[in-house]
């Protein structure tokens, strides 16, 4: 497998520290990166990986009953009115 990042103009330094690493140990940069990646990982809370955490963003939450009810009783309001208007009873609140 093979990995190719996108390194920033700025962090470039980065990458002339692992090239002096390189020199002085002796070891393949490949080796060093995924060295540092694994203890990166390692270092991490304990989370399920590719799970993302939730926020409360203080709302109600809606279930698909909710949601379908609320849709029908507008339908129904809507089609009472409609009734109404075609009837004549139906006055528009001012």
């Amino acid at each position: 497998m093979q990995l190719n990042i996108y390194v920033p103009h700025e962090r470039e330094r980065v990458l002339g520290d692992l090239e002096q690493l390189v020199r002085t140990t002796g070891r393949p940069k490949n080796l060093l990166v995924l060295d540092a990646i694994e203890r990166y990982l390692r270092e991490q809370p304990e989370e399920k990986p590719g799970v993302l955490r939730t926020y409360n963003l203080g709302m109600k939450t809606f279930n698909r009953a909710d949601i379908y009810e609320e849709r029908a009783e507008h339908i129904m309001a809507a089609a009472e009115r409609q009734i109404a208007e075609e009837r004549g009873t139906y006055r528009a609140e001012e």
